[in-house]
């Protein structure tokens, strides 16, 4: 795997910030969400509604970027 490129890039005209990555930097980000587990403070199924709709963010764009198949 080569160094992952992992950037983002504020917009303060629209006030979003916004990350570019490779492939190798989009495999990296993936690894770590799908380690992230809730804290005793966290609400569990809050937690995971918000990790599964940041996985999906980013498994679409793969999927987009011809990164991943549909089925993985």
């Amino acid at each position: 795997m080569s160094e992952p490129y992992i950037k983002s890039i504020p917009h303060e005209e629209d006030g979003k910030l916004h990350f570019v990555v490779d492939q190798a930097g989009y495999e990296m980000f993936m690894r770590l969400v799908s380690r992230a587990v809730p804290t005793k403070a966290d609400n569990p199924a809050n937690f995971n509604a918000i990790k599964d709709r940041i996985s999906g963010a980013f498994l679409t764009g793969a999927i987009l970027m011809g990164w991943r198949g549909k089925r993985g």
